[in-house]
């Protein structure tokens, strides 16, 4: 019989904040030890939100700068507001 076991690994990674990360459809700015700003761009998904450093510093996220960062938040914050009219 063979059972499926997941091992999960802690590590502590030190950065200076504001400390910003993407995706292929996220920009993340790690603005403290608890929280982190998300700009998802991908199409009809759209959204800006409060979420924790861990999800900026996965195993799928590269090193970003703010000026992507503030891009990609510009950007979707228009998009949202002309969706609220």
């Amino acid at each position: 019989m063979k059972i499926e076991t997941v091992k999960q690994t802690k590590s502590f990674v030190e950065v200076s904040l504001p400390y910003f990360t993407q995706t292929i459809c996220h920009q993340f700015k790690v603005i403290s030890e608890t929280e982190c700003i998300q700009v998802c761009t991908l199409t009809e998904w759209e959204s800006i939100s409060v979420c924790r450093p861990s999800q900026a510093l996965g195993t799928s996220t590269k090193k970003s700068t703010e000026l992507n960062f503030k891009k990609s938040f510009d950007k979707i914050a228009k998009h949202l507001a002309e969706k609220i009219k």
